[in-house]
């Protein structure tokens, strides 16, 4: 009587369960790999889906089986994360082969670092300054990746680096667009440089408590004291015609905000920027930032932090619509903070209020200048969207509203 060699649990499970044979990946065929290095017959490659004979030698058992590719690389999307404190993001496992049969299911951890938390699926919280690395490895076959993620503090990055508007005149941008309280007669900056407001013009009140960051012209000038003329949706253009001086520009072109004196460009002026200024083209470009589509200003003297390996492109893009703006450039809100760190500017596409309805947001930006025509007109403005940048836009009502960003003087 012939004694044949015992088949362990483990070995006749793999034979009897599903029917499958597990198999490392080659470019035409799977490479076989058998439950031990010994007795076993078995081939050594097959294509997936292929139904092969195994046997362990010695033994009679002879079982068909069909052939099931293992993971053979995971990879960790994006390769590259800044995150800032509070934030989350989602991070996706891309294996190889990606074909039927491969089994995808992972697992993710924290190996080091508190930084970040991060679960089942992938998604990881800032939760402190510093770094995190976090792996992801395959539940088949053991392949892993892993991500080293920089986690920056919640706070003010921008730095203020001079722009040059004009000859001999330059100038420090403001860390954002102007705002206003109408309940506490309250000027401000922008929070971030990419804040796009959410409010009803139709519900302006001089006690309402919502911030406005879209005015009539001339409506942030300091002798504009009456909050019921900032809060006017209006379409009689006089009453936004503040006295002009002999330049046809505001008499009293000023704001004072926190304590510091602002001013609005001139139509020149943003001309100048955009067009004249040295390397003015390389200067530019659309981009989206943190999920807001606007237009990047970069200083004179710039150095591209290229945060993740991100080099800015500067100029437009090549059709008009929001979804293009990224096309360009795409920044998030941590990645932003290495750029405006270098003294980038950033002009969100707010849009434009047009008596009391508003039009445009983030599809379109449209920035007062502090020039006039005459008493319907303010004088040119600087208006961009994905595929255009223009500093000299033309005339427009007075009584449109639109964006503020204030300079000082160097």
């Amino acid at each position: 009587m012939k004694i044949h060699k015992p088949i362990t649990a483990a070995i006749a499970l793999l034979l009897l369960a599903a029917n499958h044979v597990w198999a490392q990946t080659t470019n035409e065929n799977h490479t076989i790999t058998p439950p031990s290095t010994t007795d076993w017959d078995i081939p050594s490659t097959a294509k997936k889906g292929d139904n092969v004979n195994i046997k362990y030698t010695g033994d009679k058992y002879v079982k068909s089986v069909k052939v099931v590719p293992l993971p053979t690389t995971v990879t960790i999307t994006p390769n590259c994360l800044m995150m800032i404190v509070g934030e989350s993001a989602t991070l996706a496992a891309d294996i190889y082969p990606d074909i039927t049969g491969v089994d995808k299911n992972v697992t993710w951890a924290l190996t080091s670092g508190n930084a970040v938390t991060i679960d089942a699926d992938g998604k990881v919280t800032a939760v402190s300054e510093g770094t995190a690395t976090v792996t992801v490895t395959t539940q088949k076959n053991n392949k892993t990746d892993a991500l080293t993620i920089t986690v920056k503090p919640q706070g003010e990055y921008y730095v203020a680096k001079a722009f040059t508007v004009g000859d001999g005149k330059k100038v420090y941008f403001s860390k954002g667009n102007l705002q206003y309280q109408p309940s506490t007669d309250t000027w401000r900056f922008a929070e971030k440089q990419y804040t796009l407001l959410d409010f009803n013009p139709s519900s302006y009140t001089t006690t309402s408590t919502d911030w406005i960051d879209l005015f009539g012209w001339g409506m942030w000038l300091d002798e504009i004291t009456d909050k019921a003329k900032i809060t006017n949706t209006s379409e009689t253009d006089s009453e936004y015609a503040p006295a002009l001086n002999s330049d046809n520009e505001f008499a009293n072109n000023k704001r004072t905000v926190d304590g510091t004196e602002w001013k609005t460009l001139s139509h020149s002026e943003w001309d100048y920027l955009i067009t004249t200024r040295t390397n003015a083209s390389k200067l530019y470009g659309v981009a989206t930032v943190n999920g807001v589509n606007g237009l990047i200003l970069l200083p004179d003297e710039w150095t591209d932090p290229e945060p993740c390996g991100k080099q800015f492109k500067s100029g437009k893009a090549s059709s008009d619509g929001a979804d293009y703006y990224k096309t360009v450039n795409e920044y998030t809100a941590a990645q932003w903070t290495e750029l405006e760190s270098a003294g980038a500017v950033f002009l969100p596409a707010a849009g434009g209020r047009f008596g009391s309805s508003v039009d445009g947001v983030g599809f379109r930006g449209l920035y007062w200048s502090s020039s006039t025509n005459d008493s319907d007109y303010a004088h040119d403005l600087l208006y961009f969207y994905s595929g255009r940048v223009e500093p000299s836009y033309g005339s427009r009502y007075r009584y449109y509203g639109f964006s503020v960003r204030l300079v000082r003087s160097l």
